[in-house]
Order: C-alpha cells, then sequence, then structure tokens
C-alpha cells in the first residue's frame, strides 16, 4: 500500500523511532535480573557458609559434651 509516496511509510517509521525505547527498556530488564541473580548468589553463598559454621559449632559442641560426660560420671557416681 502506497501512503505519502512510500510503501506503508508510517508503520516502519513508527517502528523506528520506538525501537531505541524498546532496547533501552530490554536493557534495563537484564540488567535488574542480573543485580537480582548476582544478589540471590550472594545470599546462597552467605547461607551456605553460616550452615557450615553453625554445623561446625555443633559438632565440636557435641564432642566437647561427649568428652566431659564420662568425667562426670566418674565425679559423681549413681
Amino acid at each position: 500500500m502506497v501512503v505519502n509516496g512510500s510503501i506503508n511509510g508510517s508503520g516502519i517509521s513508527i517502528i523506528l523511532q520506538g525501537l531505541p525505547h524498546c532496547i533501552t527498556g530490554h536493557t534495563h530488564c537484564i540488567t535488574r535480573h542480573i543485580h537480582c541473580i548476582t544478589g540471590l548468589t550472594h545470599c546462597i553463598i552467605g547461607l551456605t557458609h553460616c550452615i557450615t559454621r553453625h554445623t561446625l559449632i555443633f559438632t565440636r559442641l557435641t564432642h566437647c559434651i561427649y568428652s566431659a560426660y564420662p568425667l562426670y560420671y566418674r565425679a559423681y557416681p549413681l
């Protein structure tokens, strides 16, 4: 279809005018998702360190209690 001396020129010009906004919007969206994934990764790493640390503390405490347990019964027999 010929409009103003060009074939469907108005539709193409509208698309080309909107293209920079579309690219900018998608760039912002991708950047936000990268920040989200990065934050989530840091959170998971921190949580893993926390769980590992608490597991080690619990293990040491358990060993401490079990090693002291026989000493208690030697000091205070039933």
